[in-house]
C-alpha cells in the first residue's frame, strides 16, 4: 500500500502577502512516502496512522514525549518502510559525518539523561539502484552499538519488567539506565552505551532549524541546537555478510521492532516512529544562524542574504527559555534596516507558531494617502515581511523596527519630524506604531509596530538631511565663539606675563 502527502513553502508575492505555494515533495529533507506498514499487534491506541511517520517531527522535549505524530510498529517483527524522493547522501560536510536522523518518542526518565525510556527499532537502508521506485534492491543494516548482523537474526527476547536492573548490559527496552554509569570506570559516564537504533533519544521541540541538526549519538544528553533523535552515518551500513555496504546514498529506510519484552501494566515493547530527516551540511553562507539547506529546502529563504531568514517566536526551555523581554532574534540588511523581536508573557496557545519567516525589502511606494496631518511622503519605503503578520496576536511584543534612510530619500523634508506609517492596503496609517525615535546623526528612525508590512517615512517640508536644528546651530556657534575668545585672552595674558 502507498500513502502520499502534500507539502508547501511560504512564498512572497509582490503585494507583500505570504502564500503557501506548492513545492515538490522531492525538495524537503523529510521522508516523503510510506511504502509499507506491517505492524504486529498489539499496536498502541492512536498510533496506528502510518502517514504520521512522514513529514517533519513534532517533538515535546526531553521529559515529556510528543505523542501526536507517531506510527507504532507494534511488537517484535512489526515494520514500516519509508521513501525519500530525494536520496539521503553520504555528505562529509555534515556535522560529525552523520547523514540521517530518526525521531521517535523516547524521553529522559525524570529528566535524567542517564536513564531513558526507550524502545529501540532496527534501521535498514536501501538505494534504488535499478531506478524503478520500488524497495526491491539490496537492503543494508545499521548494526549499531550491539554490532548486529542479519545472521544470526538480531531479534531478541528480554525478561518481563520495565527496567534493566536485573541485567544492565543486555536489556534495551523500557526504563534503561546507562550501563556505563554502573561500571567501575567513571571516565565513560558521559558516553552512550546504546546507539545506532531508532527511538533511543528524545525529540526536542521545534526551534529554528534544529530538526536537520544531528545530536551526537555517542554522548549522553542532547546537543544545543540539535533536534535530538538518533543520527547515523551511511558508512555504518553492512550487507548480509557483515561487510561494509559501500553505498553513497539511499532512497528507502525501514524500521523493524526486534525486541520481545512485556512490561506488565505498561504493555509491550512497541517502537514508535515520528519522522526521518536528511541531515543538512554545516554550511551557513550568510551567517544568519540557519543552515543553507534548511533555507532552500524548508522555508524558501535566500541563504545569501542574512535578512531573508527565520526568527524564533519563543525559545524552548531546553535552549535557555524566553522569559519576558528576551530578545528572540534580530535581522539587519546591509543598509542598516533592521527588525527585532522580543518575548512577551509565556505563550501557551495550542498550535501556536514557533517561528516566523522574515525579510527586509525596498519596494516602491504602493500608493495611497497618508493619514490627516501626516505631512509629505519621503522616498524611504521599506517592507518588513513576516509570515506571522501580527506580532501581538502571535504572543510576542510589538516588533522593534529601524528604517535607515539616505539624504536623497528625505530631501526637502524636516528630518527631525520624520514619522513612520504602515500601508494598510489602501493608504497609510499610524495604527499600531509607537515609541518613535528619530536619530538624525545616524540617519535612522526606529519604532515599535504590532504588524509587519510596508512602511514609509513622512514629514513636514524642511531642510532635508540637517542633523542639527537651525536654532542649535546658532547656539553652538555662540558657544564656540565664546570659548575661542576666552582661549585667545588667556594666551595674550600669558604672553604679557
Amino acid at each position: 500500500m502507498s500513502w502520499t502527502r502534500l507539502v508547501g513553502i511560504i512564498a512572497v508575492v509582490p503585494s507583500g502577502l505570504w502564500l503557501v505555494a506548492p513545492l515538490a515533495a522531492a525538495e524537503d529533507p523529510w521522508a516523503d512516502e510510506v511504502l509499507d506498514y506491517s505492524p504486529v499487534e498489539p499496536v498502541n491506541v492512536g498510533f496506528d496512522t502510518p502517514e504520521k511517520a512522514v513529514g517533519p517531527p513534532v517533538g515535546a522535549g526531553t521529559i515529556t514525549p510528543g505523542n501526536s505524530s507517531l506510527a507504532c510498529l507494534g511488537v517484535q517483527g512489526g515494520s514500516i518502510t519509508l521513501e525519500f524522493n530525494t536520496p539521503v547522501t553520504n555528505d562529509p560536510r555534515n556535522p560529525m559525518g552523520l547523514d540521517c536522523i530518526v525521531y521517535g518518542n523516547a524521553c529522559f526518565a525524570g529528566g535524567d539523561a542517564g536513564v531513558k525510556w526507550q524502545e529501540p527499532a532496527l534501521i535498514e537502508i536501501s538505494e534504488d539502484k535499478n531506478g524503478n521506485g520500488l524497495p526491491d534492491d539490496v537492503w543494508f543494516l545499521i548494526p549499531g552499538s550491539e554490532d548486529f548482523r542479519y545472521a544470526p537474526s538480531p531479534d531478541r527476547t528480554e525478561p518481563p519488567g520495565e527496567t534493566n536492573d536485573t541485567d544492565p548490559e543486555n536489556i534495551m527496552a523500557g526504563t534503561i539506565e546507562n550501563p556505563n554509569l554502573l561500571d567501575a570506570d567513571p571516565g565513560n559516564d558521559t558516553d552512550e552505551y546504546y546507539w545506532g537504533y531508532a527511538e533511543l533519544n528524545p525529540t526536542m521541540r521545534k526551534y529554528l532549524d534544529n530538526y536537520v541538526r544531528p545530536d551526537d549519538p555517542f554522548h549522553v544528553g542532547i546537543d544545543p541546537r540539535s533536534g535530538g533523535g538518533d543520527a547515523f552515518d551511511i558508512e555504518w551500513a553492512v550487507d548480509q555478510d557483515g561487510n561494509a555496504a559501500d553505498i553513497e546514498q539511499f532512497h528507502f529506510i525501514r524500521f523493524r521492532a526486534f525486541i520481545d519484552r512485556e512490561y506488565g501494566t505498561l504493555g509491550y515493547a512497541t517502537p514508535e516512529i515520528d519522522a526521518v530527516a536528511d541531515v543538512a551540511p554545516d554550511v551557513d553562507s550568510d551567517g544568519d544562524g540557519i543552515l543553507d539547506e534548511y533555507e532552500t529546502r524548508v522555508i524558501g529563504t535566500d541563504p545569501d542574504r542574512s535578512e531573508s531568514t527565520l526568527l524564533a517566536l519563543e525559545i524552548p526551555a531546553d535552549e535557555g527559555g524566553s522569559p519576558y523581554g528576551t530578545r528572540l532574534g534580530l535581522v539587519e540588511d546591509r543598509r542598516g534596516n533592521r527588525l527585532e523581536l522580543f518575548a512577551a508573557d509565556p505563550r501557551a496557545t495550542p498550535g501556536r507558531a514557533l517561528d516566523t519567516v522574515v525579510d527586509i525589502l525596498a519596494p516602491t511606494d504602493p500608493g495611497g494617502p497618508l493619514p490627516p496631518g501626516g505631512g509629505v511622503k519621503s522616498g524611504a519605503v521599506r517592507e518588513f515581511v513576516s509570515s506571522v503578520p501580527d506580532f501581538v496576536e502571535a504572543g510576542v511584543q510589538p516588533a522593534r523596527i529601524t528604517i535607515a534612510y539616505t539624504p536623497l530619500e528625505i530631501a526637502g523634508l524636516d528630518e527631525h519630524h520624520l514619522r513612520p506609517y504602515r500601508h494598510d492596503g489602501e493608504g497609510y496609517t499610524g495604527d499600531g506604531i509607537a515609541e518613535v525615535r528619530v536619530e538624525p546623526f545616524d540617519n535612522r528612525v526606529s519604532f515599535t509596530t504590532t504588524r509587519a508590512g510596508v512602511f514609509i517615512l513622512a514629514s513636514t517640508p524642511g531642510e532635508g538631511d540637517n542633523p542639527v536644528p537651525v536654532g542649535h546651530v546658532y547656539y553652538l556657534l555662540i558657544v564656540t565663539t565664546a570659548l575661542f575668545a576666552r582661549k585667545l585672552r588667556a594666551r595674550r595674558a600669558h604672553e604679557k606675563g
